[in-house]
């Protein structure tokens, strides 16, 4: 296949689509695209910038349905941003950064449908418009439910309480992804607590759970968790200092479910 020349989100997605026709078996990628912090001649770096998204993204699907594979509805493409666009034009011919931007998902048996409401262009606010209409955490609980077929209980627990978009994708049935399973969820700062970490994970089955602390190498340096647990969510606060851990990269692994999960750490 083919994909545009000087188009860079081709070319990544010209490797995902190898990977995913290899039967790889991750089930997330992650390609991007820049340019699109547009406070200037917004009109034709924002047309042009488009266009390669389309083209690099039809080419993708193109690609992985050759021959009638099907695997175009089995592969749904999302887009995001780190922030959106004021729909007031500045000085410049551009835009400045604002609340709200549109999500776009691709694929998948997912129709042509407009979700959330228009946006009023009749009287645009220079500053923080547009006001966003859906919640972008809705659409990433929508994709963890009904596409990657995650329980509810654990979605909430990712996301937050944040409600499913009915008929936004196609729902799986009956639910797979990781129903069933254990999971590490990641960690983040501790609020109450400066320089402690706290680290999540969720068990979907009572079991044996270990959860260790290593090198960069990969050798066991603590062992935090060590126990037999029931199902539920469950928060292991870290403080370095106790555990006599030092500044710097480490990792920490959750050995459940007969599965490892493991990350990389800064403390």
């Amino acid at each position: 296949m083919d994909y545009p020349a000087d188009n860079y989100l081709a070319e990544q997605l010209a490797i995902v689509a190898r990977l995913i026709k290899g039967n790889l078996g991750t089930r997330v990628y992650m390609v991007s695209i820049g340019g699109f912090d547009t406070h200037a001649e917004q009109l034709d770096y924002h047309q042009a910038l488009l266009g390669r998204l389309a083209s690099a993204v039809k080419t993708f699907y193109d690609d992985i349905s050759y021959g009638g594979s099907g695997l175009e509805k089995q592969v749904l493409g999302m887009t995001f941003s780190e922030f959106g666009r004021t729909i007031y034009e500045n000085a410049s011919h551009g835009t400045d950064h604002g609340w709200g931007t549109p999500m776009m998902l691709f694929g998948g048996n997912t129709g042509n449908g407009f979700v959330g409401q228009y946006q009023d262009l009749s009287s645009p606010d220079p500053y923080g418009d547009p006001v966003f209409s859906v919640d972008f955490r809705s659409v990433y609980s929508t994709v963890l439910q009904d596409w990657l077929g995650n329980s509810p209980d654990l979605v909430n627990y990712v996301v937050g309480g944040q409600p499913v978009i009915s008929g936004l994708v196609p729902a799986v049935s009956p639910p797979s992804g990781d129903n069933g399973k254990n999971v590490l969820l990641g960690h983040n700062p501790h609020a109450g607590t400066p320089g402690s970490v706290e680290i999540k994970y969720a068990m979907q089955q009572n079991g044996p759970v270990r959860l260790q602390i290593l090198d960069e190498a990969g050798h066991v340096l603590r062992t935090l968790v060590n126990e037999y647990k029931t199902a539920g969510s469950y928060t292991f606060l870290l403080h370095p200092p106790q555990l006599f851990l030092g500044p710097g990269r480490y990792q920490y692994r959750l050995q459940a479910g007969g599965r490892i999960f493991q990350r990389e750490i800064r403390l």
